[in-house]
């Protein structure tokens, strides 16, 4: 062993010789005996070799782990991560991926109680009754999906957070009452439904789920379209885009593996209460992460319920929030109980109560106010660029939003305020004409101040979420 070791040693110096006197193996323990702790250039061996046999160390490549952690990035991370992608882009993601995992877990803990209530697993059920019935069910889901879509995909963009929190209640919903179908197959056999009846007792609530799901999908899909297109920095949307596709499979993997694990525990049975209080458990952790993801993704875009926050802020303090604070702000979950009016935007000419003292205070002017008693009408002018209609709806939800802070000054619901040495003393004024009159003098001094303000604090003004009606007028 030891002449053995001594003729590797040889070849090892050989390959390995260099301009050094000795030259140390690595992967030998000259802290331990061994044979030979160094060697001479000429390949000779100091005679300082013991009889114990050598202790072999393992060597570890750096460079093996550098490759494994740059295939983990070009996997799951944009390119140029973290310069390619905003600073609230790695706390989301690491929301919705657990987020993700735990749907994914549910959603086989569902599966298995549809299939068990359909009949697969049983020796008496048929398969071709089962199948069709699984067919009729996603065809029945895919229509609900497609009359939504049609309905309300125009409101996707105008609140993006609460739409994506409401998709994924409705989620969980959906396959909450997966869940409960083989509880409905029994409530139905008690009360007496056999046959055909009870497989139209299990298509109408397997549909009903199926759409639950497919609404959910259709609008997260679309909402999540808003939020990567936020986190762009480079032009680099498709690569956000396929890197969040990435993410989501890995956590659907790994969810799909637990979820497995649970299901195959002898107490988790679809008609048992165990499955049920497992589901209400992922079911909280589900929505608690989806809560934190939203809230920690800072949306430069206006939307009513930011501009309302921003207004309010600016009018009391004098000063514009920055969008991280906005989103502190925002509420998810509930409406806002921020005190605002009523703002319609784009109202229709044939509903608006125009007169000749209106037009005249208006005519300078891309938009007409008007008051109402149960809110504020604004008018907009159509055939304009881009550009100058976004300015024009802000303008107008400004105005109108001032209003309202006047009112609520009037009724001593917030304090009197003063921005610029501009005082909001036409509240005071009881002609509705000259109240506008005033409240317009107002807006065209503080809104160029507030809107430069607001580019400087990086709120983009140019692309608005403000929902607004279609009517225009010319």
């Amino acid at each position: 062993i030891i002449m053995q070791t001594a003729t590797h040693f040889h070849h090892l110096n050989t390959r390995f010789k260099s301009s050094q006197s000795y030259h140390r193996i690595p992967s030998w323990d000259h802290r331990s005996s061994s044979i030979c702790q160094r060697i001479q250039p000429s390949g000779h061996y100091r005679n300082r070799c013991t009889s114990s046999v050598p202790r072999i160390r393992p060597y570890n490549d750096p460079t093996k782990v550098v490759h494994r952690t740059s295939f983990l990035r070009e996997c799951f991370l944009p390119e140029n991560y973290p310069k390619s992608v905003k600073p609230d882009y790695s706390r989301y993601f690491q929301w919705t991926w657990i987020q993700g995992v735990t749907s994914s877990a549910g959603y086989v803990l569902s599966t298995k109680a549809l299939l068990t209530s359909v009949g697969i697993g049983e020796s008496a059920a048929s398969g071709m009754s089962a199948a069709v019935n699984w067919v009729l069910k996603d065809g029945l889901g895919t229509f609900g999906m497609v009359f939504f879509a049609s309905k309300l995909s125009s409101s996707f963009d105008t609140d993006t957070k609460r739409n994506k929190w409401a998709a994924d209640v409705v989620y969980a919903l959906g396959v909450a009452l997966e869940l409960a179908t083989p509880w409905i197959a029994i409530l139905s056999a008690y009360l007496g439904f056999v046959g055909s009846s009870l497989g139209l007792a299990w298509l109408i609530s397997a549909s009903l789920a199926n759409v639950l799901k497919g609404v959910a999908a259709i609008t997260g899909g679309a909402t999540r379209a808003t939020i990567n297109a936020h986190f762009v920095e480079n032009s680099n949307l498709g690569d956000i885009t396929a890197k969040a596709q990435t993410q989501g499979m890995a956590a659907y993997l790994t969810g799909m593996s637990i979820g497995i694990g649970l299901s195959l525990l002898p107490f988790m049975q679809p008609t048992s209460r165990t499955i049920f209080i497992c589901y209400a458990v992922l079911v909280a952790i589900n929505l608690t992460c989806s809560y934190r993801a939203l809230k920690s993704v800072n949306l430069r875009s206006i939307n009513a319920q930011r501009c309302s926050i921003l207004l309010q802020n600016y009018f009391q303090h004098e000063f514009i929030l920055k969008p991280e604070e906005v989103a502190e702000r925002e509420y998810i979950i509930l409406a806002s109980p921020l005190s605002q009016p009523t703002i319609r935007l784009g109202t229709d000419l044939s509903q608006f109560k125009l007169n000749d003292k209106l037009a005249d205070i208006f005519q300078d002017e891309d938009y007409i106010v008007q008051l109402e008693k149960n809110g504020i009408d604004v008018l907009l002018h159509g055939g304009s660029s881009k550009e100058r209609e976004s300015r024009t709806i802000l303008k107008g939800f400004f105005h109108a939003y001032l209003i309202g802070h006047a009112k609520d000054i009037a009724n001593g619901m917030t304090k009197h305020a003063a921005v610029d040495g501009i005082d909001f003393d036409f509240f005071k004024e009881n002609d509705p004409e000259e109240f506008l009159r005033k409240s317009l003098e107002c807006v065209n001094v503080i809104f160029p101040q507030w809107l430069d303000a607001m580019e400087r604090s990086s709120w983009d003004t140019k692309h608005l979420t403000i929902a607004t009606k279609e009517y225009r007028f010319t």
